[in-house]
Order: C-alpha cells, then structure tokens, then sequence
C-alpha cells in the first residue's frame, strides 16, 4: 500500500511539473496552452503506453496490452491530474475566478466530450430508397472519435 501511495504521488508531482515547464516553454513561444496541452502533453503521455502495448502484444498477451493502455489512462486522468488540481485548490486561501482569455481550454473540450452522449448505434442509409441495403454499425468508438475530432478543431479554432 506504501508503494502505491508513494508511486501515486510520484506521478501527481511528476504530471504538475510537466504541466507546468509545458505552459512555461508554450508561453516564452507564443503558443496557447491549449495547444500545446492537446499536442504536446498527449502525445508525451502516450508513448509509454505504446512501447508496453507492443512488448505484451510479442510475448503473447494482447488483452494485457488493451488492458494497460486503457487502466493507464483512467488512472492518469483521475490520480494524475485530479490531485494535482486538489492540492493547489487547497493551497489557495481566496476564491479567484480565472478569466475566459486565461482559462485552459482542456477543460471545456473534456467537459463537452463528457456531455454529449453517444447512440447505441450507427444506421447509414443510403439517399436513393431503390437500393435495399443499408450498414449498422454496433460501437460507440466511430461517435466517439467524431466527437473528440469535432471538439479538437472548435478547440483549435476558438483558440486563435
């Protein structure tokens, strides 16, 4: 429990640091931190990822690879980020509410990402109704996509 304790905090400390030196060297640039959190820090969180996936995937174990690149995730975004934003809430003795100019734009995209729900499935039909066939698609991933790609490019553009 120490370790998991100690490795936790490791990560929290180690993904504020990130962040920070990210928002640093995108400031002295010129470049927004929304860019530069939704290019540079996702793919520098990724690459780790898709080394392990490959080794399992070698040795024979794929659902290890599914299962980590997923696991991983889900516990960056929710230890990694979380207490990060937790400690410096609490270091902060007086409410201060951040201007939209200075806001991050991360936290709009995910929150619009996390609202829009998505169908149980996909119907393309085609337009002339003399053609008797037609496609369904039974996955969330395609909607998915879609909305994470459509909320990057209203991200993109509401930032210049």
């Amino acid at each position: 429990m120490l370790t998991f304790v100690m490795s936790t905090i490791w990560v929290a400390g180690l993904a504020y640091f990130l962040v920070w030196l990210v928002v640093t060297v995108g400031s002295t640039l010129y470049i927004p931190d929304s860019i530069m959190g939704l290019t540079i820090l996702a793919v520098g969180s990724s690459i780790e990822e898709i080394f392990s996936a490959i080794v399992m995937t070698r040795r024979g174990h794929p659902e290890m690879a599914i299962a980590g690149s997923i696991g991983s995730n889900v516990f960056d975004i929710l230890m990694g980020l979380g207490i990060p934003w937790l400690f410096r809430n609490l270091m902060r003795f007086t409410y201060q509410q951040t201007p939209y100019e200075t806001a991050p734009l991360m936290d709009d995209s995910a929150l619009a990402t996390l609202t829009v729900g998505s169908p149980n499935d996909i119907s393309v039909m085609p337009i002339n109704a003399n053609i008797p066939y037609y496609v369904e698609i039974h996955s969330r991933g395609l909607v998915y996509s879609t909305i994470v790609l459509f909320v990057a490019i209203l991200t993109f553009l509401l930032t210049f």
